[in-house]
Formats: C-alpha cells, sequence, structure tokens
C-alpha cells in the first residue's frame, strides 16, 4: 500500500484559507460529486445552455470532449457515430452501461466551437485568449482547460486582467485532465497536482465557476477514486502491450482505466466514457451558468442506472444491481450556430482547473485506476 503524498499538506494549507472564504461566495463547481446532476436538467436549462455561445479551448484531450459533446447531440445511440459507442473495455469490469448515455437532438453544441489551444505555457494563455476575443468578440463564456502537459502556472495576475477587460463574459476555472501515470516518475505529475490545487484555491476564494475534470476523470462511475500507473500492480491493454511499474509508495490521482484503454497516457477516446462523461459534465455547468439554478441532486447510486422507467442517478458500474433510469426527454429550440475564431492555432499548448474532494481520503479505493 502506498503512502498518502508528502504533498497533501502543503495543499491542504494553500486550499483551506480559500475554501473558508469561499462559504460566502461561491460559483457553481462541477466535480465527480454533482455530475450526477445532469440527469435531472429539464428542457428550460438545456435550451438554456444551448443558447450560450461558449468558446471552449483545449489540446488533444479537449478534442476527446468535444467529440463527446457531438455524441450527444445525435438523435440517439442508435444513431451515433462509432466512436461514441465503445462502451467495451478491454477489462470487462471497467465497461459501461449505454443506458447511462442518453443523446438526442436537444443537446446541440453548434455554439459551442472548439479551439485547439496555442502556446507552450498555460500562463501564455490570457494574451493568445485575448487575440481571440479580439477576432471574434460574442462570447458568453470562455472555458479554458489546461492539458496534463501543463508548465506551473506563473502567477494569476494575467487571468484576473484578461477577466478584468472582458465583463460580459464568464470565465471558467477547470483542472487538468490526468494521465493514467508517467514511466519515469512522480515529478511532472506533482507539479500538475500542484497546479490544480492552486487552480481550486484561487477558484474557489473569487466564487469562480469550476469545471473539475482531474476530479471527475479520477474517479470512477461509483465515486471510487484512481491512482497512478506505479503500484506494482500489472495491466494490459492487449495481451501482448503491458505495463507492470513497481510501487513508488505515492497515491497521485489519476485518469481512471475506465475513461481510457492507454496504459499511461489519458487520452479519452477509446473507450467512449471519458468523454461523454465530461459532455455531461460541460452541460451541467452551462446549465446553472445559463439560468443561475442547478439541478437538484441525485444520491449516490447503489445500483445499475438501466430501467427507462423510474428516476436516473449517477451511473455506476455494470456489476452493481439497483434500477434508476434515463432522463426524461428534453425538448430546445435549436440556437443559430457560431463561428469558431480564426486565429491560427499552435500544435502545443496546456489546459486548465478545478477542486479538492479527493485530496481528504486517507486510503485508495481503486489502485487498478
Amino acid at each position: 500500500m502506498k503512502r498518502t503524498v508528502g504533498l497533501l499538506a502543503i495543499l491542504l494549507a494553500v486550499t483551506g484559507q480559500a475554501a473558508t472564504e469561499a462559504q460566502t461566495q461561491s460559483g457553481p463547481v462541477v466535480d465527480h460529486t454533482t455530475v450526477g446532476g445532469f440527469y435531472n436538467l429539464t428542457p428550460e436549462q438545456i435550451a438554456g445552455a444551448a443558447a450560450l455561445r461558449v468558446l471552449f479551448i483545449d489540446h488533444s484531450v479537449g478534442q476527446n470532449i468535444s467529440e463527446g459533446l457531438n455524441c450527444y447531440g445525435a438523435e440517439s445511440v442508435a444513431a451515433a457515430p462509432s466512436y461514441c459507442k465503445r462502451f467495451d473495455h478491454v477489462d470487462p469490469a471497467l465497461s459501461a452501461n449505454p443506458d447511462w448515455f442518453q443523446f438526442g437532438v436537444q443537446y446541440d453544441r453548434s455554439r459551442w466551437p472548439y479551439q485547439q489551444g496555442g502556446g507552450s505555457y498555460w500562463r501564455e494563455w490570457p494574451g493568445y485568449v485575448e487575440e481571440l476575443l479580439t477576432a471574434q468578440p460574442d462570447w458568453d463564456v470562455v472555458i479554458m482547460m489546461p492539458s496534463y502537459l501543463v508548465a506551473p502556472n506563473g502567477g494569476w495576475q494575467p487571468f484576473e486582467e484578461l477577466e478584468a477587460a472582458h465583463p460580459d463574459i464568464t470565465f471558467v476555472y477547470a483542472t487538468s485532465s490526468l494521465p493514467r501515470g508517467a514511466e519515469g516518475g512522480t515529478a511532472r505529475e506533482q507539479v500538475m497536482q500542484q497546479f490544480n490545487a492552486d487552480a481550486r484555491a484561487y477558484a474557489l476564494a473569487h466564487g469562480k465557476p469550476v469545471l473539475d475534470v482531474a476530479d471527475i476523470l479520477s474517479h470512477d462511475y461509483a465515486g471510487g477514486a484512481c491512482f497512478d500507473t506505479r503500484d506494482g500492480i500489472p495491466y494490459c491493454n492487449t495481451p501482448t502491450n503491458c505495463e507492470n511499474l513497481p510501487d513508488d509508495g505515492v497515491d497521485i490521482p489519476a485518469i481512471c482505466q475506465h475513461y481510457t484503454s492507454e496504459l499511461y497516457g489519458g487520452h479519452l477516446g477509446n473507450v467512449s466514457g471519458g468523454m461523454l462523461r465530461m459532455a455531461q459534465a460541460m452541460w451541467l455547468l452551462m446549465a446553472e451558468i445559463a439560468t443561475g439554478t442547478p439541478p437538484p441532486l441525485t444520491p449516490t447510486p447503489t445500483g445499475d442506472p438501466v430501467s427507462p422507467t423510474s428516476t436516473p442517478t449517477l451511473p455506476l458500474p455494470p456489476t452493481a444491481t439497483a434500477t434508476p433510469t434515463t432522463p426524461a426527454t428534453a425538448t430546445a429550440a435549436t440556437p443559430p450556430t457560431a463561428s469558431p475564431p480564426t486565429a491560427s492555432p499552435s500544435p502545443t499548448a496546456p489546459h486548465k482547473f478545478l477542486w479538492l474532494p479527493y485530496l481528504f481520503r486517507s486510503q485508495p479505493t481503486n489502485r487498478r485506476g
């Protein structure tokens, strides 16, 4: 069993005061404990979210999330492209139930164009985003997501100046997407975790909307925490392609294998569950921003949401046994499309920030993550 990361005490000290201050000024926060609220969105909330003009900026994982948003706009799961329906994992215990993902034309993301990020370092993004906003200023929401290749942040002043220059735009703070773990050690992941902790603390202290990508992807469908590959446990995604890194004694949150079949990376395209779960999170957060009202929270489920006739709940693994349901079909007017900014993207750039439930664990609950 690994020991708890020594960095934890530092992270808690950094975030503790911010969490206290945030009690009086809170923005909507979507993490693994709240993403199940997606199933309770009303038709009015879905329509309000679809009407927002959202500029969504990221790198390769962001492209995966964008594909997940496209999937949700299909008329049905059956009518969706094949990449939307990769529910079977190489390890059957990690597979998803198709009934957890109900697609429909009401999930129209045509006003949410995806923009490939530019710049090599996160601290360079405010200037890059300013160029995009100058080229096309008509946005309601801007979401900048850093990747797990993100460099240390150079301070929040450039972001504050960006927001001050565009008071009519809601800027969403997102944590970094996560890899399963680098072969070479923990250093890069610890930098990434510090960045995420700093971003959460800043967003909570200032009442910013938060999309906790890291927290969502580091918890499985049932809410169990997942940790990095350096655990001494073998894993193969084909009979001849395996990893079995020695246990380094440190637990670092990592993307659950439920959401990716990669040995070390964190892309969401194969299997589909990760990009679809993040698409749910995007719809939930945009609905809260559009209407100012969160949907009722669904209690943590104890079973498999299969039945289309009962109240839907947060998805659980296919081995579970209870019976929640699909959400009610919503209808929304189709809003006009928006063109993405025309700035030339750079092939390399990072992503964004979030909050802190997984920091308060004592023992790992999913060593295969």
